[in-house]
């Protein structure tokens, strides 16, 4: 049976909830003729926003185009699978794609020879040794030259932008905005994790996307949102959660979108093995460290990578304690906190709440108290 709860892919249609109002927003600004950006941190559902997005505007009549690039690790690459995302509203993909293995192929799809040519650049694809820069700023010409000859507009995402720092940065960055401020037909929605990447290209005063697009942060999903759905799901298999269950579970993630549909899952597979009909706070503790359990590898390299330094290890560590005030719980004279505190929230590890720091992925905090600290586990969560 499927599970009631999604987590690790994209989440779409009636199951994305709780984003309702910046979908809305994101749309208009976009039909409208803007360009969008979207940032936060991993896990926060950015992907499930642009491919929402995008799936909205496809049903309104208009072009789309989607390329994440964590999946394109060269410029060629990169190159293709616009092009190929463009072909796709004339269903044409498949025969780009076949054509990229068997230059004769293009021979037994007339509509596509005839895109061929009126766009003689794509025979490039059938030659190894072409130029990637090349290619790839023919491909980004490409997509308002197709719909031009179509007359329609294109609405393109570029999921994990921030990812172009593989691909040297700069030049790619340059490269986009020379082409893209020139389009007339094409609105663009980028989105990107490393915050601190996607500031420098689009927030900083230097960069060449300084106010192109509206930036919006993506935050956690309000909790109360969640309680209801998360209710109502369980509902349908004929099963209650208690009130206070459903608050330890909301102190926990904090409205987290990936982390709470994780724990539901848990919770789901508990009720179902034990057969039970309600869910109560030792349920969801129990989940929790089902949870943990799952993200284990994931969260040990992501310490490993963040306690390089003492520094930024002592500062952690007093983060996750919830300490009322850093520098007043760590000897300054040994440590420059306020450095620490800035790398941690360049990489988007912490953030400032109510004058507080806090650490933004719960199941981190989790394991320092866990692992580092050797709470006990009632006092993790």
């Amino acid at each position: 049976m499927k599970s009631l709860f999604q987590a690790g892919r994209p989440v779409l249609g009636e199951k994305l909830i709780g984003r309702e109002e910046i979908l809305e927003k994101i749309i208009r600004l976009l039909i409208s003729g803007h360009s969008v950006v979207l940032i936060a941190p991993r896990r926060f559902g950015k992907t499930s926003i642009v491919l929402e997005v995008l799936s909205r505007i496809k049903a309104q009549g208009l072009f789309t185009s989607y390329v994440d690039l964590f999946a394109t690790p060269t410029k060629r690459l990169l190159s293709e699978q616009i092009t190929e995302s463009v072909l796709l509203n004339k269903k044409l993909h498949k025969a780009f794609s076949n054509f990229r293995k068997s230059f004769s192929s293009m021979m037994q799809q007339i509509e596509f020879k005839q895109t061929i040519e009126d766009f003689e650049f794509i025979l490039n694809f059938a030659e190894k040794n072409q130029d990637e820069l090349t290619l790839l700023t023919k491909s980004i010409d490409f997509i308002e030259e197709f719909t031009v000859k179509y007359n329609q507009q294109i609405i393109c995402g570029f999921d994990e932008f921030g990812d172009v720092e593989k691909l040297n940065k700069e030049e790619i960055v340059k490269l986009f905005r020379s082409k893209i401020q020139l389009q007339q037909q094409a609105s663009y929605i980028f989105s990107g994790s490393q915050e601190s990447v996607m500031n420098k290209i689009f927030i900083t005063s230097k960069s060449p996307f300084y106010r192109f697009a509206q930036v919006i942060q993506i935050n956690e999903i309000n909790p109360d949102i969640f309680k209801k759905y998360i209710r109502e799901e369980f509902q349908k298999i004929s099963v209650s959660i208690s009130d206070d269950a459903l608050g330890r579970l909301m102190k926990f993630s904090k409205g987290n979108p990936y982390y709470t549909q994780l724990i539901c899952q848990h919770l789901e597979y508990f009720i179902i093995s034990a057969q039970k009909s309600n869910i109560d706070i030792v349920n969801v503790n129990e989940a929790i460290e089902d949870a943990f359990w799952s993200e284990i590898n994931y969260i040990e390299k992501l310490w490993e990578e963040l306690s390089a330094g003492r520094e930024q290890t002592q500062v952690l560590i007093s983060i996750a304690k919830d300490t009322p005030s850093i520098y007043k719980s760590l000897d300054l004279n040994q440590l420059n906190v306020s450095r620490a505190l800035r790398k941690l929230k360049t990489k988007g590890v912490i953030r400032k709440e109510k004058q507080l720091y806090c650490l933004i992925d719960p199941m981190l905090k989790y394991f320092i108290r866990k692992d580092i600290l050797k709470w006990d586990t009632p006092e993790c969560v």
